[in-house]
């Protein structure tokens, strides 16, 4: 098949903080990216893919990032491409309207950096690649070989439902079981409409939230445990004791799976946690219905409060 795969690696620029914490902040999440992110990429048995990383404009000049972009230039057999012009997904902690302009604006100020990466091809696979997230090695495999399958492939979309979660500071590794559809989906484009800021905006929905990828494309459900979620301290949305966190894998089972994600030999990250995680953690232990409803006011009153300041 004709294709170019694209991991997409949202890096700065999520959230009504503009999705940047300062430069200690960033330090921390480049280092998570290294430890974990990386090995799990490079460990990839089908490695047929280039790295799309998407940064604020502020970060091109920064020294922090400029050494990154140099690390990362000096990793043999993988291609990184590095846009600054903030992320290109839907940024649900904004109103509506301001987050059709900020994604509008940022799929026109990156497609056309990508276009000779694709060029060429007759499809674009787009996967969803947090910064502090994992898949194992044979996750580009799986992706293909699922997507090779369709006959029809405009508008499908496939992605695991079940995956783990790791506690970055311990190594600890659990079973996570989501209830709704999880970020780690691949999207087939065209690559015409891919390279098209105004199709491809139409073209993804845009879904508001990865839980309504299912709801937009022909979604196709990947078998196993595909993806692993890191933790450490400064996740914007998920700490280690979420709800969806299950059975706890020990031993030679956790070693097993810590292997089949090439992080066994990475170095554990330990942050300090700050008041809003030790906050989440708390809502984290109530009951469903009414952690739903606390959660649902927390970022009622936070949009509200930083729609008023900006």
């Amino acid at each position: 098949m004709n294709a170019i795969h694209i991991f997409s690696v949202p890096f700065t620029g999520l959230g009504i903080q503009n999705g940047f914490r300062g430069n200690k902040w960033l330090k921390r999440r480049i280092q998570v990216f290294k430890n974990f992110v990386l090995p799990s990429l490079i460990h990839q048995t089908k490695k047929e893919f280039i790295v799309w990383i998407q940064w604020r404009k502020q970060e091109e000049y920064n020294p922090i990032v400029q050494d990154f972009v140099s690390f990362l230039n000096k990793v043999i057999g993988m291609t990184f491409v590095h846009t600054y012009h903030g992320i290109a997904m839907w940024d649900d902690k904004y109103s509506d309207k301001d987050a059709e302009e900020r994604l509008l604006n940022t799929l026109k100020g990156s497609l056309p950096e990508l276009h000779d990466y694709v060029k060429g091809s007759d499809w674009v696979f787009l996967t969803c690649q947090p910064s502090d997230d994992m898949y194992n090695s044979s996750a580009v495999k799986q992706i293909w070989e699922e997507i090779e399958k369709e006959e029809y492939r405009s508008n499908l979309a496939v992605g695991w439902r079940r995956g783990y979660i790791m506690n970055c500071a311990t190594k600890e590794v659990y079973d996570y079981d989501p209830e709704t559809c999880p970020p780690f989906a691949t999207i087939v484009f065209p690559t015409n409409i891919f390279l098209e800021p105004r199709s491809h905006y139409i073209y993804i929905g845009p879904y508001k939230s990865h839980e309504y990828v299912k709801d937009i494309f022909n979604y196709k459900e990947l078998l196993g445990r595909g993806f692993m979620v890191g933790t450490h301290g400064e996740n914007i949305s998920t700490t280690f004791n979420h709800p969806y966190a299950t059975r706890e894998l020990e031993g030679d089972e956790r070693d097993s799976i810590l292997h089949k994600f090439s992080v066994y030999y990475s170095d554990r990250v330990y942050f300090p946690v700050g008041f809003r995680l030790l906050g989440r953690k708390a809502i984290n232990t109530l009951p469903r219905p009414l952690h739903d409803i606390i959660k649902w006011a927390y970022h009622k009153l936070r949009g509200i409060y930083y729609e008023r300041i900006r």
